[in-house]
């Protein structure tokens, strides 16, 4: 098999992996892959390439076998790390080439959806396991990887597709040693504005004849969740101004009646008591104010204005989608399907730290583009003097 890796790959691609072939597989991959930068002579870049093609293959396979896709995930950290130069670098152009195939070559076939799964689970393990050279070599390429998986978004009707995407780059956030710049982070956000759009609704629910499981929709909340959360905490004062402007132009064409997100929130009242409480701290995240000790140090007066005053600019360009956000919860409330007392319980302690981000403008921004007519004014004054009550003058209770 190692010798000849390419026959073995065209074989057992014929025959349908069982059982007892990815049981033998794992294991001559498993110890090859730890072992193989020792042998000599060096192996060819090309072998190793397809080496690497037999461990996409396994992991198509063995995706719903999780004692199988450690040790194929292990194995493929070894093949990466223990490279040399040469081997390194045909490696990483065969990733590049598979990201650039994805977004000019969408099908939805189970086959080509099952092997995007699978380059995006192998791009965090290859992200994970390189550094100096190779890792400067990967940032450089992030644009193009963001991008690619971008267009893959606007064009899919996989919601588990969208879901693993979105995995991928609140990974890539959380990786402090990638140092994203606000260009990158941008990229970022363009890609979950993807689901802001309603043809991304509809693409995917004429897909799935109408039905979206909760599951799936449950899923793609919390990936979501997750990314906004670790791009709210990667925020710093240009590169939260750069990434938020992104934004502008898409919310000026929404209306207080046309929802943010139609995708989740078409489907929001299904979600459970954990939704609500985690999408209540990451509306709570949005007004945290970085501390002096954080930006500054401690110390002068001077660094304390600058701290505050670096916090004006960072909470400014939420301000415009805050606005949005009060006014979508209204006209929840006011549908057919509003929140329930416990999670509208939940969500509360999120508004009132959005309302404490808006001055006595942005409130009345918000009552005048809401229908009086089916008591959406009536609900946000009392949502206003509830938050002057209970939180901006009761202690924050």
């Amino acid at each position: 098999m190692l010798e000849y890796p390419k026959q073995f790959l065209n074989e057992i691609s014929a025959e349908k992996l069982n059982k007892e072939t990815i049981k033998m597989t794992l294991s001559i991959i498993s110890v090859f892959c730890q072992y193989y930068s020792d042998i000599e002579p060096k192996i060819e870049d090309e072998k190793i390439g397809e080496i690497l093609d037999i461990i996409w293959l396994i992991m198509i396979y063995s995706k719903d076998n999780e004692e199988y896709m450690t040790i194929i995930n292990k194995s493929l950290s070894h093949l990466i790390s223990q490279s040399h130069e040469s081997q390194f670098e045909f490696i990483f152009n065969k990733f590049m080439s598979e990201i650039e195939k994805i977004s000019f070559n969408i099908k939805e076939q189970n086959d080509n959806i099952n092997h995007i799964m699978v380059i995006i689970n192998s791009l965090a393990i290859l992200l994970k396991n390189v550094s100096g050279d190779r890792k400067i070599q990967i940032k450089q390429a992030l644009p193009m990887i963001i991008s690619n998986f971008t267009i893959l978004l606007q064009q899919t009707s996989k919601i588990e597709l969208m879901t693993n995407v979105y995995n991928l780059f609140t990974k890539l956030i959380n990786d402090i040693t990638y140092k994203l710049r606000s260009s990158e982070i941008s990229l970022i956000l363009n890609a979950v504005i993807v689901i802001s759009s309603s043809s991304c609704e509809q693409r995917i629910l004429k897909s799935n004849y109408n039905i979206i499981q909760i599951d799936i929709i449950e899923s793609l909340f919390d990936s979501i969740y997750y990314l906004l959360l670790s791009l709210i905490r990667f925020r710093q004062a240009n590169s939260t101004v750069n990434l938020i402007s992104s934004l502008h132009q898409k919310s000026d064409m929404k209306t207080f009646n046309t929802p943010l997100f139609p995708l989740l929130s078409n489907y929001g009242h299904y979600l459970s008591i954990h939704h609500a409480t985690n999408f209540s701290r990451l509306l709570s995240a949005i007004s945290q104010k970085p501390s002096t000790n954080q930006v500054h140090g401690h110390g002068s007066n001077t660094n304390t204005l600058t701290s505050l005053s670096s916090s004006a600019a960072n909470t400014k360009p939420f301000i415009k989608h805050i606005v949005h956000i009060l006014g979508e919860y209204v006209n929840i409330q006011t549908s057919s399907r509003p929140l329930d007392p416990v999670k509208k319980n939940e969500i509360i302690t999120g508004l009132n730290a959005l309302l404490d981000l808006c001055d006595e403008h942005d409130r009345e921004y918000v009552l005048v583009n809401l229908s009086h007519a089916n008591g959406g004014k009536i609900i946000f004054k009392k949502l206003v003097e509830e938050w002057k009550k209970n939180w901006k003058f009761g202690g924050k209770v």
